[in-house]
């Protein structure tokens, strides 16, 4: 497997940030059963101590991400972010593991309450978040 590289690492995670902005932004609004189904997911997400078990909770919130990206109809854009998400999962590896909630619960609260403005700004701002980290990450790994 080829070193991490943190040029590399910055172009994946801005494609990711632009596919799922995209998607959000195409995204039909959820049934209230569908909104109690990312409830449900999202708890048993935040349940899951990703420290001791990062692999289990690594896949649930790709469940749950993957189910809110599929209210929309752009599936070709959908593919390509699952594929963005098996690439950049080498570099999530590298950030601190820390407990606290996922941001996922605020992008189903804008779902529910239909407000695409909500949606698109709590997503780009969760990104900026894991972006940041990764930055820290890696400039941490250079200074060790």
């Amino acid at each position: 497997m080829a070193p991490l590289d943190y040029e590399e690492a910055l172009q994946l995670y801005k494609l990711r940030r632009w596919l799922e902005a995209e998607l959000l932004s195409s995204a039909r609004w959820p049934e209230d059963s569908e909104i109690a189904a990312f409830r449900a997911q999202f708890d048993a997400l935040d349940a899951i101590d990703r420290r001791s078990d990062f692999n289990k909770w690594a896949l649930a919130l790709e469940r749950l991400r993957y189910a809110i990206f599929d209210l929309s109809p752009q599936k070709i854009l959908l593919r390509e972010a699952t594929r963005l998400w098996t690439l950049t999962d080498r570099y999530r590896a590298l950030m601190q593991r820390e407990q606290g909630e996922s941001p996922e619960r605020r992008l189903i609260d804008a779902l529910q309450a239909r407000d695409r403005g909500r949606l698109i700004s709590d997503y780009l701002a969760a990104r900026a978040t894991v972006e940041a980290a990764l930055e820290q990450a890696f400039h941490k790994q250079e200074a060790a």
